[in-house]
Formats: structure tokens, sequence, C-alpha cells
């Protein structure tokens, strides 16, 4: 079964910039803080920028997951 990805140009851009740059590690409650988003919408931005690789979950928990912007990360090494 397909899973459509629900981004939406502005969100996801504004999502992007304010998370990746200023928190490496992140999760969906800082993210709709951080973007005046609704929690839903966090929620459904950070599902699509995990499908899509963006991002990667690391904590392993069904609650209280975190994510980081792995591929940022990388350019440090």
């Amino acid at each position: 079964m397909k899973r459509s990805i629900h981004l939406e140009a502005g969100p996801a851009m504004q999502t992007w910039s304010l998370t990746a740059y200023i928190r490496i590690l992140t999760n969906a409650q800082q993210v709709a803080s951080l973007t005046g988003l609704s929690l839903p919408t966090a929620y459904k931005i950070v599902s699509d920028l995990e499908t899509l690789g963006i991002i990667r979950e690391f904590t392993g928990a069904q609650r209280g997951k975190q994510y980081w912007f792995k591929d940022y990360l990388d350019l440090f090494k």
C-alpha cells in the first residue's frame, strides 16, 4: 500500500529551515513550537520528512520520539 506524502512547500520549508539549523535533534512538539503549526500538522510533517529520509528517528520509542538530521551532522565529521 503506497502512502502519500502530505508535505506542503510552505510548512515543510519552514520546518526544515527553522529546525535543522537551530536544533539538529528535534521532535514533533519542537517543530510545532518553532513553526507555529498545529501539533497534528507537525506530526505529519515529521513523519513525511522521515519517510523521505531527511530526518531519522533514533530513540526506538513509541512515544516521545526524537529525530536527527543525520546528513547535516555528517557534514561536520
